[in-house]
């Protein structure tokens, strides 16, 4: 499945549509944007909500101050699918995974030895990815 992920920097727009955002990624990356800290997806809870810290990432942001980062910037990754139907819960922890596996952001802990997915997937990210590898599969044709 081929995917083309969209993403957009928020972070210097308190009013921007994308904090409300459900059904993304997100990805938090160094003040230089050089350096990727974090990649997540909301399901049933906002960007907003997730970047308030209101749940597991409470320790991520003790983390980042405990390393001397205390700023950040977020983009929000929205999914470009064909067929909107083929969209689940599960093929979004899939492409969470493949990026978590393949770019080993500093703050994530999971997904970073080993991967097992349900889809074979092709990603290309655009906009605003402020890293420099931007396709990822976990598949590759046979020619």
């Amino acid at each position: 499945m081929k995917i083309e992920i969209k993403w957009t920097d928020i972070s210097d727009d308190d009013s921007h549509h994308l904090w409300n955002a459900k059904y993304v990624l997100y990805a938090y990356f160094h003040p230089e944007k050089d350096k990727l800290l974090y990649i997540g997806k909301c399901l049933s809870t906002t960007v907003k909500c997730r970047w308030q810290g209101k749940d597991k990432l409470i320790g991520f942001w003790k983390q980042l101050k405990d390393e001397g980062i205390h700023e950040h910037s977020i983009a929000v990754g929205e999914l470009k699918i064909k067929d909107k139907h083929e969209f689940t819960d599960i093929l979004l922890k899939d492409i969470e995974s493949l990026l978590i596996f393949s770019l080993r952001p500093w703050g994530n802990i999971q997904c970073v030895n080993s991967i097992i997915l349900s889809h074979k997937l092709k990603i290309f990210c655009k906009g605003d990815w402020y890293h420099n590898l931007n396709y990822f599969a976990n598949y590759f044709d046979k020619k």
